[in-house]
């Protein structure tokens, strides 16, 4: 069974993630490639949140801007994000 919670966790950790980064919602979207409309339903927890598969995309997408693990954005567990610039 789902935990309640988890998607609403990882929506804290990605908009503290996206907020790191200084890109607004949109800019976002453009980097990973999917719906402007989609960052804003994953920092609601909407339709469970972010993926495994999404996540990979984010971290790979800002990997120049915070040194970041899909297992933190997902689970909250390992190295938190640091800044890089």
């Amino acid at each position: 069974m789902l935990d309640d919670n988890i998607p609403l966790e990882r929506a804290k950790r990605f908009k503290q993630l996206r907020t790191l980064c200084q890109l607004t919602k949109l800019e976002l979207a453009e980097k990973i490639g999917c719906s402007s409309i989609t960052p804003s339903a994953w920092e609601k927890g909407f339709h469970g949140g972010i993926n495994e598969k999404a996540a990979e995309k984010i971290v790979n997408a800002i990997k120049n801007i915070v040194e970041c693990e899909t297992e933190w954005l997902l689970s909250g567990e390992g190295k938190p994000p640091k800044l890089l610039i």
